[in-house]
C-alpha cells in the first residue's frame, strides 16, 4: 500500500482580530487581605538558632516531665513556624507570630506524633505562644535594629 504524502498546512489569515469574550482581570493594586507583615531580619535570626522551640520549652519548664520525654533531640535545620491561629486558608500569620522549630519536629507536628500526639488544642496553642513569646524576646535581646 502507497502512503500518500503529507498534507501541507498553511496559517489562517485573519482579516480581523477575535474579539475577547472574558475581561483580563488587571493586577492587584494593593496587597492580598492577610498576607502577614514580612520581617526577612526575624525569620534570618529563627533559621539560625541551635536549638528548636520545643527542646527550649522543656528548659523553660513548660511541659510536664512525661511529655518532655517524648521531645527528643533536634533533627535537620530550623524551620520558621508560623502560628496557625486567626488565619484563614492559605494564608500566613505575621513573620513575628513564628518561632523556630526543627525540621524533625515541625513533621511531628502536623502529623500529630511524639508530644504534639496528647496535646489538646488549647494546649497546643499554648505551647506555641510561649515558643512565640520566647523567639521575640530573644530577638529584641540580641541586639537587633527594632529593639531601640
Amino acid at each position: 500500500m502507497k502512503r500518500s504524502a503529507p498534507m501541507r498546512r498553511t496559517p489562517m489569515r485573519r482579516t480581523s482580530r477575535i474579539a475577547r469574550k472574558t475581561r483580563i482581570n488587571p493586577r492587584r493594586k494593593r496587597e492580598r487581605r492577610g498576607a502577614g507583615e514580612k520581617d526577612p531580619a526575624y525569620r534570618f535570626f529563627l533559621r539560625s538558632q541551635r536549638v528548636c522551640g520545643l527542646v527550649r520549652a522543656v528548659y523553660a519548664g513548660r511541659l510536664s516531665r512525661a511529655r518532655a520525654a517524648k521531645v527528643g533531640p533536634c533533627g535537620g535545620r530550623m524551620t520558621v513556624e508560623h502560628e496557625r491561629q486567626h488565619v484563614g486558608k492559605g494564608m500566613k500569620a505575621d513573620d513575628r507570630r513564628a518561632w523556630e522549630c526543627c525540621w524533625d519536629h515541625h513533621r511531628q507536628r502536623h502529623d500529630k506524633q511524639g508530644v504534639w500526639a496528647d496535646l489538646t488544642l488549647d494546649e497546643e496553642r499554648e505551647l506555641i505562644a510561649g515558643n512565640i513569646d520566647d523567639a521575640n524576646a530573644r530577638y529584641l535581646s540580641h541586639g537587633s535594629r527594632r529593639a531601640a
